[in-house]
C-alpha cells in the first residue's frame, strides 16, 4: 500500500508539472502572438502615414510634412509654416493634418489611432474569451538629418501597440507593444512642366508682362514672415510683391519661396569647350560688339573686336561672315578642333543698333548649342573698366542662334543660353553691370540665366524662353514672354538637350516632397 500511494503521488507531482508546463508554453506562445501582432502594427501604421504624405493629390497635398521635424524637440507638424517652423514653398496650403498627429497646440506625444476605421470595426483581432483585442500604432517621433527644409533623410519611430478595448484609455495596461524605426529619404522635386519656374528671381517689378504658355512665377525670399499670416498669399499681396498690381492674369503663377537660390550655371555644361583665339591656343577669347560709333568702333576700328583673355589689346575677329549688316558666327568660327557637346562663348560687351549677330547652333538633327557668358573667363582675367559684361540691343538689331547655313533665327532658345555667375548682389531695377537690355524682337529666342545679373526691357519687347536672373524688370513697357516650343514647353526641351533630370538636377520651380524607402535597416524594439 505505501508503494501504491508512493507511486500515486509521482504521477500525480508529474502530471501537474507538465500541466504547468502547457500553461506556462501557452502563455509565452500568446505573448510572442502578441508581440508579432504589436510589429504589424507598428509596420500598418507607418504604410498609413506614408501613404497620406504621399497621395498624388493636389488639392490635398501633405508631402510638406515631411520637411518638418516632430518630436520632443519640436512638433512642427502642428504648426507647419510659422516662425518655429518654416516651409520653403511659402503659400502651400497647411489647413490639412495627418491622422497619426492632428494639427493642435497640444505638446503631449501624439495619441493612439486605432488601426481599423469605424466602418471597417473589427469586434476583436483574437478571441480568447475576455474583452476585445485591438490594435493601434503612435506616432513617437519624425527626426530629419538636416536642420529642416532641405534634408534628404527622415527617421520615423512608430509605436504598435496591442491592447484590450476596455484598457484604451490606459497607457500602462497592454498586452505588446514595439517601437519600429526605420528611415526614408526625402525626395523633393519640380513634378510637371507647367511647376517649372519660366521667370525666376529675387526681384521684380513686371508691371503688365504678358506670359504665353505653362509656368511659374518664382520670387526668392529671405523673409518668411510676410507670408505666415491669413493675406501673405492673397492675390493682391502677391501682384504687389512682383510689381504687378493690376495684372490679375499672372496672379495664379506667381509661387514665393523661402531662400531657394538660383540654380547653378554648370547646368548647362555637357562638355568643357571654351572658345580660344586659335584652335591650337589655350587662351580663351573675349569678344566685343558695337556698331553706336559708327563708322569706326574705336576697340578695333570694326563691329567685331576680340583679345585674348589675359590682354587688353583687342583686334579685328579673323573669319568673320559679314554681309551688310548681319555677322553670322559658323559653327568653325568657335571652339574650332573641339568635338565637345557645346561650345562656351564669352562676351564682355555688346551694343549694337541695326548689326544682326546670328550664332549658328547646329542644324535640328545635329545641335551644337552655344551658351554665351556676360562675364570674363577667370577671376585673374585682364579687365576693361568700361566693359562690364553688358547686353544691349535696340533699332533693328537681332542676336539670336540659327541652324547650320541658315541666316533665320531657328526659334530653339534652349540651344542659345545668355548665362553669367558674375556681378553684384544689388537686389532693384538700378544695376549698371551685367545687364540685358533688349527691345521689340531683338532677342527673339533665349534662355536668360544671370545668377547676379539683370533683365531690363528699355522699351516693349517679347521674348520666346524664360528667364532665370537677380533682377526682373519689365515694368512700365509692354513685354511678351512664350514658353513654348511646338508641342513641349521651353522647359521640356531644355531638360531633354541638357540632360537635367539624368543629372540628378531635380528642377527649379513649385516643389513638391515624396517620402521614398531609404537604405537602413528596420529596427524593432519591445517596450
Amino acid at each position: 500500500m505505501v508503494l501504491t500511494l508512493f507511486m500515486g503521488m509521482i504521477l500525480i507531482s508529474g502530471i501537474t508539472g507538465l500541466m504547468i508546463r502547457q500553461i506556462i508554453a501557452r502563455k509565452l506562445g500568446a505573448s510572442e502572438s502578441y508581440q508579432q501582432m504589436a510589429e504589424n502594427a507598428a509596420i500598418n501604421g507607418f504604410n498609413r502615414i506614408l501613404g497620406e504624405v504621399n497621395r498624388d493629390d493636389k488639392t490635398k497635398y501633405k508631402g510638406y510634412f515631411l520637411t518638418l521635424r516632430n518630436d520632443e524637440q519640436g512638433w512642427g507638424w502642428r504648426n507647419p509654416n510659422s516662425t518655429d517652423f518654416p516651409l520653403s514653398e511659402l503659400c502651400t496650403d497647411t489647413s490639412l493634418s495627418l491622422t497619426a498627429d492632428p494639427l493642435s497646440d497640444s505638446t503631449e506625444a501624439a495619441k493612439p489611432v486605432l488601426l481599423s476605421s469605424a466602418n471597417n470595426a473589427i469586434a476583436s483581432q483574437r478571441e480568447d474569451g475576455k474583452d476585445n483585442i485591438q490594435l493601434y500604432y503612435r506616432l513617437r517621433g519624425y527626426a530629419l538629418s538636416g536642420n529642416g527644409s532641405g534634408a534628404d533623410e527622415g527617421t520615423f519611430q512608430i509605436e504598435g501597440i496591442v491592447q484590450r478595448s476596455s484598457d484604451q484609455n490606459n497607457d500602462n495596461s497592454y498586452l505588446a507593444r514595439t517601437l519600429l524605426t526605420r528611415s526614408l529619404y526625402i525626395d523633393q522635386r519640380v513634378a510637371g512642366a507647367g511647376d517649372w519656374a519660366v521667370l525666376g528671381g529675387y526681384y521684380m517689378q513686371l508691371g503688365d508682362i504678358d506670359i504665353t504658355g505653362d509656368g511659374k512665377i518664382l520670387l526668392d525670399v529671405n523673409d518668411a514672415a510676410p507670408y505666415q499670416n491669413s493675406s501673405g498669399c492673397s492675390r493682391s499681396t502677391l501682384l504687389n510683391k512682383v510689381g504687378a498690381m493690376n495684372n490679375e492674369s499672372i496672379a495664379p503663377r506667381i509661387w514665393p519661396v523661402l531662400n531657394r537660390g538660383l540654380p547653378t550655371t554648370n547646368l548647362f555644361e555637357r562638355g568643357q569647350a571654351r572658345d580660344t583665339i586659335k584652335p591650337t591656343s589655350s587662351k580663351i577669347r573675349v569678344w566685343s560688339f558695337d556698331d553706336s560709333e559708327l563708322p569706326l568702333n574705336p576697340r578695333c576700328s570694326q563691329i567685331t573686336c576680340v583679345r585674348q583673355e589675359d590682354s587688353i589689346s583687342f583686334e579685328e575677329a579673323e573669319e568673320m561672315n559679314v554681309n551688310s549688316d548681319t555677322i553670322v558666327i559658323k559653327e568653325d568660327d568657335i571652339c574650332a578642333g573641339s568635338e565637345s557637346f557645346e561650345c562656351h562663348m564669352y562676351i564682355e560687351h555688346m551694343d549694337l543698333r541695326k548689326t544682326k549677330v546670328l550664332v549658328e547652333t547646329g542644324s535640328s538633327s545635329s545641335a551644337r548649342p552655344v551658351v554665351i557668358h556676360l562675364e570674363l573667363p577667370k577671376p585673374d582675367s585682364a579687365r576693361i573698366n568700361d566693359l562690364s559684361g553688358n547686353i544691349k540691343l535696340s533699332g533693328n538689331s537681332v542676336f539670336c542662334g540659327v541652324n547650320t547655313g541658315s541666316t533665320s533665327c531657328n526659334g530653339q532658345p534652349e540651344r542659345f543660353v545668355l548665362s553669367a555667375a558674375a556681378g553684384t548682389e544689388d537686389l532693384s531695377c538700378d544695376a549698371t553691370s551685367h545687364v540685358i537690355d533688349f527691345s521689340g524682337s531683338s532677342l527673339p529666342h533665349a534662355i536668360i540665366h544671370l545668377r547676379k545679373g539683370t533683365v531690363r526691357p528699355s522699351s516693349n519687347a517679347k521674348l520666346h524662353g524664360m528667364i532665370w536672373a537677380q533682377n526682373i524688370c519689365t515694368s512700365g513697357n509692354d513685354f511678351s514672354l512664350e514658353t513654348k516650343v511646338g508641342d513641349r514647353t521651353v522647359v521640356e526641351a531644355a531638360n531633354d538637350l541638357w540632360q537635367w533630370s539624368k543629372n540628378g538636377f531635380p528642377g527649379y520651380g513649385q516643389m513638391v516632397v515624396r517620402g521614398i524607402r531609404g537604405t537602413g535597416l528596420d529596427t524593432f524594439r519591445r517596450w
